[in-house]
């Protein structure tokens, strides 16, 4: 059903320069890999670097809806029924762009498949960005 609404581009950002040709589009899926200190969007006080930050507030200014999924967490492997990401990731409540976008929803994290709970999820967003605005 959903295949006939949009089209999925898959886009690998390596650099900065890549942000520049991200396609315009109504949700952007951004994920994550999981790393050892379990940082999903870099903040500018405390790491090097910022591509997925950067990344992601580039595709907010497009006005597309962002999900940011954080890939390959452990601790993501047995979520509550109504859980989108593990608790324990502390910097979606503390990170100042991850905090806008859990109020929104739109923070996902995951071992290897997605929840039904975060399926639902998904399927919601992107119903809601093809409603004519």
């Amino acid at each position: 059903r959903y295949n006939k609404l949009f089209q999925l581009q898959p886009h690998l950002l390596d650099h900065h320069d890549d942000i520049l040709t991200i396609p315009r589009s109504k949700v952007i899926i951004v994920y994550v890999e999981k790393n050892q200190r379990n940082i999903i969007l870099e903040d500018p006080d405390q790491e090097l670097g910022d591509l997925r930050r950067t990344t992601v507030e580039a595709a907010l200014k497009m006005g597309a809806t962002v999900v940011v999924v954080y890939m390959h967490h452990d601790e993501s492997r047995n979520l509550g029924n109504n859980e989108l990401y593990c608790p324990k990731l502390q910097s979606v409540t503390r990170h100042y762009v991850l905090s806008k976008l859990e109020k929104q929803k739109c923070v996902l994290s995951v071992y290897d498949s997605f929840s039904a709970f975060q399926k639902q999820r998904l399927k919601q967003i992107v119903s809601d960005s093809t409603k004519d605005k």
